[in-house]
C-alpha cells in the first residue's frame, strides 16, 4: 500500500512539473475554457502591436482596445488564445483586439507594469480602464468589456 501511495504522489509531482507550477493543471481549468479551446479555430485573429505602433494602434484608437500581453512560452497564454480570439470575433464592431509579446516588447510590458502573463488590459480614450490577470473565462472577459462600452 505504501508503494502504491508513493507511486501516486510521484505521478502527481510529475504532472505538476509538466503543467508548470505557475498555471493551473488542465483539470483545474474551468470547463468553459476547455470547451473554448477545443472548439475554437487555431487561427490567430489578433494582430500584434509593437512599441512603435502602440500609440497609434491603441492609445489613439477611436474604439476601445483590448490588449493581451502574452509570451510564446506561457501555458496559460495558450489556454487564453481561443478565448481572446472568440472575444475579438464577438466584439469586432465595438472594440479592437491586439496582442503584445512581452519578450519581443519588454519596454511595453514595463511601461504598463505587466508582472505576469497573460494580462489583458482594456484601453478607452487612450487610458487603461480595466485589467484582467491570468486565465479567465470568455463570459467574465465579455462582462468587463461590456462595462466599458
Amino acid at each position: 500500500m505504501r508503494d502504491v501511495l508513493l507511486a501516486f504522489l510521484a505521478c502527481l509531482m510529475i504532472g505538476a512539473i509538466i503543467n508548470g507550477s505557475h498555471g493551473p493543471a488542465v483539470s483545474q481549468v474551468p470547463s468553459s475554457l476547455q470547451q473554448s479551446a477545443a472548439t475554437s479555430e487555431d487561427s490567430d485573429l489578433v494582430p500584434a502591436v509593437t512599441q512603435a505602433s502602440f500609440d497609434s494602434d491603441v492609445l489613439q484608437s477611436e474604439k476601445p482596445v483590448l490588449v493581451e500581453f502574452w509570451a510564446t512560452w506561457c501555458g496559460p497564454c495558450k489556454q487564453m488564445k481561443p478565448v481572446v480570439n472568440e472575444i475579438a470575433k464577438e466584439f469586432e464592431e465595438q472594440i479592437k483586439t491586439v496582442k503584445v509579446d512581452i519578450d519581443a516588447e519588454p519596454e511595453l510590458a514595463g511601461k504598463f507594469n505587466v508582472n505576469g502573463v497573460p494580462t489583458l488590459m482594456l484601453f478607452k480614450d487612450g487610458k487603461m480602464v480595466t485589467i484582467v490577470s491570468g486565465v479567465t473565462s470568455k463570459e467574465l472577459l465579455a462582462e468587463q468589456i461590456n462595462r466599458v462600452l
